[in-house]
């Protein structure tokens, strides 16, 4: 069976609310594994380390509340998800450093053994609330994967948004037109990236 070539969409950094809906569901970045949650937010996603202090209060690798991105080990295929600090009784026992952390011990992320070596790999990194707002234009120039029927069906609900969020589309080496990539590539994965 013949595997079809990835798609590339060349991104434009603005308008950003696109690509929110992809974001949230999470999408899949090439970066440096076995390393540190705040290294990879600083240096592969290019995140100041003031906006991560101030801004994400919400933590969640693999499902589990992170306090401490300086101990959380992001690995290959892991599952990052980011957000602002959540309210009520929730956010007040899985925010990030909350006081009530000890309530959740059971659940809580817990680092692994032993100092791992980097290599390059993929995570899947999911932003949700004024997070992925803000922060969207930084994972654009990371650049990430998702699966063409995900594009597709943000493109279905939002035709206009999408032909104003791309500026070329390209798969094997040739340029499509982007009222062309409606439906056509579903089956196929998809690389965006700033163009």
């Amino acid at each position: 069976m013949k595997e079809n070539p990835v798609v590339l969409v060349k991104a434009r950094p603005h308008p950003v609310e696109f690509w929110l809906p992809l974001l949230r569901r999470g999408v899949v970045v090439r970066a440096t594994v076995n390393v540190s949650a705040m290294d990879f937010l600083v240096n592969a996603a290019r995140f100041d380390p003031e906006y991560i202090r101030e801004r994400i209060g919400s933590v969640f690798l693999d499902g589990r509340p992170v306090d401490d991105l300086n101990r959380a080990a992001i690995t290959e295929g892991c599952h990052l998800a980011l957000g602002m600090a959540a309210p009520g009784l929730a956010g007040a026992s899985l925010n990030r450093g909350s006081p009530l952390a000890e309530f959740r011990a059971d659940i809580s992320y817990r680092p692994g053994q032993g100092p791992m070596q980097p290599v390059p790999g993929t995570l899947t990194l999911k932003l949700f609330n004024l997070v992925a707002r803000e922060t969207a234009a930084s994972i654009l120039r990371l650049g990430f994967a998702v699966p063409g029927e995900a594009l597709d069906s943000v493109r279905a609900g939002d035709p206009q948004g999408f032909a104003a969020c791309v500026s070329g589309i390209e798969r094997g080496g040739r340029e499509i037109a982007p009222a062309r990539f409606a439906g056509a590539f579903a089956d196929a994965p998809v690389r965006v990236a700033l163009a």
